[in-house]
């Protein structure tokens, strides 16, 4: 398989993104089933990655690849469409001696890993192969992962002996070999299948598009004006600047780590003189800040790669308003939940390099209206939610939206079409949850909707305790 020019800077800068460091790239390395033994890792990221990427098309392995990485980052847009493109070269490219030579050798690669003890690195591959197979191969592999999964609990909580453990891990070698050796079989059954599937799917096919021929030539005589339209009550087309416009908002725009939870829990954004807004269920105390920072991102020179910095937080200046508690003890719906904190500089890049967000707050957005959310969801890299996100309901203090967020992404900025802050994002509820949604009105009208708190209000708050931004 080879990658066109574009398709390799594609997959290195996403993949340097990812995973910026050597330990990071082994490790994922690893859990792909690709040897690193002729590898010569580099401390600089494109260096580094343009070996691995070197190294992994001489083995036929960058599907495998992208594949791993996606189980982690499902919704990277770059890999899944780069997994397309290559899915399809192969499988236009790939002769059935060719395909063959390649099973052959993935299922030898298999099989000496499991000579050599890495048990959990072959049932992880198996685990993303079987997907692509068949369900009852599928439940093969899950079935031995669960007992690989077993012995590792038991050895752990000490009640598996030397003896018992050697047999077990014996057992779990001959089911996998086992499982490996029907591989081959599995995936040429499954492929006639597909065939017979295709064939079928082309002649339901062929029928619509000949209908459809015959249909479209009945009349052609529309004028320019029946033929395009707008459709809703305005446009929804921007211009480019509103993009670029968005960019340079997102570098005020971080993800937040915190020590105490060990892992990113949030999202922040930049005000002006270097202070920084988020929930305070982010940052809930000065115990929090200890060890805690924010990650921030600049473009790097050929804008193909962002270059991270972390900034502490400066204890000596925080402010919080944590959730209400009512006079029964029980919590009360969120008021305000912010936290403001100043970062420290971190003597690389001045804090101001990255900008800071403005407010709307005369003008409130009404129903029907788009807001945008920069994110951090699950801590990972940088988000936006720019379409299916039009404002519900505008009640109390809150403003409820479609707009999609998830984990991490407490404590963005919910913005309008000029990019301006109109709220603090901070809670969300979907058909899944508890009442099956949040209420938006006075009425008591219940639906799916995310929520943010009026930046007027926390604005409001803040000047009554001498501050102005």
């Amino acid at each position: 398989m080879e990658l066109t020019i574009k398709q390799r800077i594609a997959l290195r800068n996403e993949l340097m993104k990812l995973y910026p460091s050597i330990p990071e790239s082994q490790l994922v390395l690893g859990d792909a089933g690709i040897s690193t033994d002729n590898i010569a890792f580099n401390p600089s990221r494109k260096l580094n990655w343009n070996t691995i990427i070197n190294e992994t098309l001489k083995h036929e392995m960058i599907l495998e690849l992208i594949e791993v990485v996606l189980s982690e980052y499902p919704k990277n847009e770059v890999l899944i469409q780069l997994k397309k493109e290559l899915s399809i070269d192969k499988s236009d490219n790939m002769d059935q001696k060719d395909s063959e030579k390649v099973m052959d050798a993935q299922i030898s690669l298999l099989k000496s890993f499991v000579s050599t003890g890495k048990i959990k690195v072959v049932i992880d591959k198996l685990l993303i192969i079987s997907k692509s197979v068949s369900k009852d191969y599928e439940n093969s592999v899950i079935l031995i992962s669960a007992q690989y999964n077993g012995l590792e609990k038991d050895i752990i909580n000490g009640i598996v002996n030397s003896q018992n453990k050697l047999v077990r891990e014996n057992r779990l070698r001959l089911a996998l070999l086992a499982t490996i050796n029907n591989l081959k079989s599995e995936v040429q059954l499954y492929r006639k299948l597909e065939e017979f599937n295709l064939n079928v799917d082309k002649e339901i096919s062929n029928e619509i598009i000949h209908d459809s021929f015959k249909r479209s030539h009945v009349r052609i005589e529309q004028s320019e004006s029946e033929l395009q339209k707008v459709i809703g009550d305005r446009p929804n087309y921007v211009k480019k600047s509103w993009f670029l416009k968005g960019l340079e908002a997102s570098k005020a725009v971080g993800r937040i780590y915190v020590k105490l939870t060990s892992k990113f829990s949030g999202t922040g954004f930049l005000l002006k003189g270097g202070y920084l807004l988020t929930n305070a269920h982010v940052l809930a105390s000065e115990a929090f800040l200890e060890g805690s920072f924010i990650e921030l991102s600049l473009p790097d020179d050929s804008n193909a790669d962002e270059r991270v910095y972390r900034y502490n937080f400066d204890p000596s200046f925080f402010y919080v308003r944590p959730l209400a508690i009512n006079k029964e003890g029980a919590p009360e719906e969120f008021k305000y939940d912010y936290a403001l904190v100043k970062l420290l500089e971190n003597g690389k890049v001045p804090i101001e390099e990255f900008g800071y967000l403005t407010f709307e707050e005369d003008i409130e957005p009404k129903k029907n209206d788009p807001v945008n959310i920069i994110q951090h969801p699950g801590g990972e890299i940088q988000l936006f939610s720019v379409t299916a996100n039009e404002v519900i309901g505008n009640w109390d203090h809150y403003l409820y939206y479609k707009a999609d967020t998830d984990k991490g992404a407490s404590g963005s900025p919910v913005l309008n079409q000029n990019w301006k802050v109109v709220a603090l994002h901070h809670a969300g509820k979907n058909e899944e949850s508890k009442d099956g949604g949040l209420r938006i009105d006075e009425e008591g009208t219940v639906v799916p909707a995310n929520r943010g708190i009026l930046i007027k209000y926390i604005l409001k708050d803040l000047k009554t305790r001498g501050f102005t931004f």
